[in-house]
């Protein structure tokens, strides 16, 4: 049955293992196998029926209880508890076990609970990271600011660190001075130059965030003199020189992009869409739109910048289908402002005027909303 397995028959590999079982019902790899198996193949039941079975008959097999355990945790998650609380009873010094209880806790919003077991094992030189991670999260849910900062700095490393980073920046923010912030991200980067990339995006989405587009552009000059060549620093750069006045800044870096990567959708119509609304090579900007649609064409961004390059080119039922299906997958407010504009464009005011009126309620500062208001001549942002 193993063999059969390893070489990928699924069915043979079932039947041995089953007959191994009848011969040795209590022989806990044969069990776990076969349970491998019966969930591959879309058995969910019948694997977990398999292992409930088996950890009755051997109640003190860790291996079997801890396989039993995981499965439950997506089809039973209170059980999945249950179970590896017995486990940890066995095995109260299983690390591995606590860390997967805990998060079973967390995602059961037993906050308490989950933070009691994490604080036992942040030692751990495994899993320090992880549980600093979480334990800055539930203290930050809890409101207690400077304790979340202290449990996300101690995150040095692993898939966690740079989600901690984010977070410490958010609080940081919020208790800081921004020139503090700066600093710190700045020493971060000299400590740990294995993050210094993805160091420079979160410190430029910082800038960004608080419209500093130029300091944000020097920012990622430096960078792309470190990591030449980055797609993802290349594109934040022309996304930090995105303005009419900029705009040649920004078409040399997308161009950049698509040099690399001829067929990169969101290079291409991050470009067809500047030059559509900062120039006036219309066909271009369709062309550039096209392209990145005929890749890309479930992607609700690029379906509003079809739609809007049609009413550009004067295809106003074209530009109203577009912008209707980008409109019913997403109802950002720049796609609320063009599909209003189009409605209004074909006299349907009163849907125009609900679009767009329901996009400033719930987007009041977008600029590309207001500036529609103003140029429709709309009495919205007085009512609101």
């Amino acid at each position: 049955g193993v063999v059969y397995n390893q070489s990928g028959d699924e069915r043979k590999a079932e039947y041995f293992l089953r007959k191994a079982l009848l011969e040795k019902p209590n022989d806990s790899q044969a069990t776990i196998i076969l349970a491998q198996i019966l969930n591959r193949i879309g058995d969910k039941e019948k694997a977990l029926t398999l292992l409930s079975n088996a950890v009755a008959r051997k109640n003190n097999d860790v291996n079997l209880m801890r396989r039993y355990a995981e499965y439950l945790s997506n089809e039973d998650p209170l059980l999945a508890i249950s179970e590896f609380e017995k486990i940890s009873n066995l095995d109260p010094d299983n690390t591995n076990i606590a860390y997967m209880l805990a998060l079973l806790h967390l995602s059961q919003g037993n906050e308490n609970s989950a933070k009691a077991i994490l604080k036992t094992i942040k030692n751990n030189s495994q899993k320090s990271n992880d549980t600093q991670f979480y334990l800055g999260n539930i203290a930050e849910s809890e409101g207690h600011v400077t304790k979340a900062i202290l449990h996300y700095s101690k995150v040095e490393s692993g898939q966690k660190y740079l989600l901690a980073q984010e977070r410490l920046i958010n609080l940081f923010r919020e208790t800081s001075s921004y020139d503090a912030v700066i600093k710190y991200l700045h020493s971060e980067r000299k400590t740990k130059p294995n993050y210094a990339k993805n160091l420079y995006q979160i410190e430029s989405n910082l800038l960004l965030s608080i419209d500093k587009k130029h300091e944000a552009y020097n920012l990622l000059t430096e960078a792309l003199s470190i990591f030449p060549k980055d797609v993802n620093l290349l594109y934040m750069r022309s996304m930090s020189a995105d303005g009419r006045e900029t705009f040649n800044k920004m078409e040399a870096d997308l161009r950049s992009i698509l040099d690399l990567d001829f067929s990169n959708p969101t290079a291409l119509n991050a470009l067809g869409y500047s030059m559509l609304i900062y120039t006036d090579r219309t066909n271009e900007a369709y062309d550039l739109i096209k392209k990145a649609y005929d890749l890309n064409p479930s992607d609700p961004a690029t379906i509003d910048s079809l739609g809007w390059a049609h009413f550009k080119l004067g295809n106003i039922q074209d530009a109203l289908y577009f912008l209707r299906r980008a409109y019913q997958l997403n109802k950002d407010a720049e796609i609320a402002a063009h599909l209003g504009e189009v409605l209004w464009s074909l006299e349907k005011r009163e849907e125009a005027v609900k679009v767009i009126s329901g996009s400033y309620k719930e987007y009041p500062k977008n600029d590309t909303l207001i500036k529609t208001i103003r140029r429709l001549n709309l009495n919205i942002e007085s009512e609101s």
